[in-house]
């Protein structure tokens, strides 16, 4: 038997609230996405902070992070094909845009939601005001 189906065959002895509580603990240690290993040089961040607290840190870290209720996901860096593609959407948004009461920004700002109780900071490559 491999791994996988011996980890299934595990799971599937779980009652309903332990795969619950499984699903949870992942996805609190972000287990739903890929992301970039924190630099060996960089400070290590508390576990969760406030959203003021985050847009504090922000002014003299010269890494990127994105925010979402609390947890703080370190941003890679963009490779060229990122970029080239970011620089299209915006070239596409502005003609596409032009003479409206929208603007497309690029990369550089925050973008700030709080829908319900959520609190989320995001670095858009690109977005429209």
């Amino acid at each position: 038997m491999n791994r996988f189906e011996e980890i299934r065959q595990s799971l599937a002895r779980l009652s309903e609230a332990e795969r619950d509580a499984m699903i949870t603990w992942l996805l609190r240690q972000g287990a739903d996405r890929v992301e970039e290993a924190l630099p060996a040089y960089a400070t290590p961040l508390p576990e969760l902070m406030t959203c003021e607290e985050f847009l504090d840190l922000q002014d003299p870290d010269p890494n990127r992070y994105e925010f979402v209720n609390g947890i703080i996901r370190l941003m890679s860096g963009p490779s060229v094909a990122h970029c080239r593609i970011a620089q299209n959407v915006y070239a596409a948004l502005r003609a596409h845009l032009r003479g409206g009461p929208c603007v497309p920004f690029c990369t550089g700002g925050n973008v700030k939601l709080s829908p319900g109780t959520d609190q989320i900071v995001y670095k858009p490559d690109v977005f429209v005001s």
